[in-house]
């Protein structure tokens, strides 16, 4: 991930996978196992609550240097009670007092969370109030995805935008993403 000054260092990325089994990770990344030092795939990890999860981050978090990205995939692998008390915790103060306490690095937090039959985000309201950004990511036929920027608090000029991936597959079966096209006018697209 680039720096403020747009260099690109390694960085420290622990994925806290509520929801894939090891054999998940050969279709997802093919056979060749990730190994780069760097990325720490937690895979089907149990927490009794979101204060044990918080300690395993530190935990984690410590013995790393430089900024850091944690994924948690799902919210709901956490808790199964969104209240707005629950959440408002969650945000404003677990995530936020995590980051200060590890500043100046930069650690950055990527919770998923899924959305109901209505297509809403699951849970409490207060998700979409405490998150910086949110991004939803949909099918759009059968070999292309959508990612629409739904609020973004730090690039407000981002909201609504929206960029259409294809789905692709190289010859180590990795497959990723690749961009097509997007919303955003070429004007823009620097930012």
């Amino acid at each position: 991930a680039p720096n403020d000054d747009g260099v690109h260092l390694p960085q420290t990325v622990l994925y806290y996978d509520g929801e894939n089994d090891s054999d998940d990770y050969e279709k997802i990344f093919g056979t060749n196992p990730i190994d780069t030092g760097y990325i720490h795939i937690l895979p089907r990890f149990f927490f009794n609550d979101i204060k044990d999860w918080l300690k395993d981050v530190r935990d984690r978090l410590k013995e790393t240097e430089g900024n850091a990205t944690v994924f948690l995939d799902n919210i709901s692998s956490l808790t199964s009670s969104f209240s707005g008390d629950l959440i408002r915790k969650f945000f404003l103060k677990d995530l936020n007092k995590i980051q200060n306490e590890f500043s100046p690095r930069k650690i950055t937090f990527i919770v998923v969370a899924h959305t109901n039959k209505e297509k809403e985000l699951m849970g409490s309201n207060n998700q979409n109030n405490f998150a910086t950004t949110i991004l939803k990511l949909s099918e759009n036929g059968k070999n292309h995805l959508r990612l629409t920027v739904m609020k973004d608090r730090k690039y407000g000029e981002m909201k609504g935008k929206s960029f259409l991936l294809a789905k692709r597959e190289t010859e180590d079966g990795f497959k990723y993403d690749e961009y097509v096209e997007d919303s955003v006018p070429s004007d823009e697209r620097k930012k």
